[in-house]
């Protein structure tokens, strides 16, 4: 048995930002939450930008996989 407690669940792309972020923290970036098509239902409306909704506006599916 080892003794361990999970902090994060994470991808590869979530793990190459945090570690590019490390690296180099006086940088900016995208936070890619990869929530696929969760927020269809408008549950995170409240917290979408103007950036968000510009991007899902001009995808080829609007209003599908916020």
């Amino acid at each position: 048995d080892i003794d361990i407690d999970v902090v994060a669940v994470l991808n590869d792309t979530v793990g190459t930002l945090m570690a590019c972020a490390f690296k180099e923290n006086s940088c900016q970036m995208i936070i890619n939450t990869e929530w696929g098509a969760f927020g269809d239902d408008g549950a995170l409306d409240s917290i979408r930008t103007e950036y968000d909704r510009f991007v899902d506006q001009h995808s080829i599916n609007p209003g599908k996989q916020l």
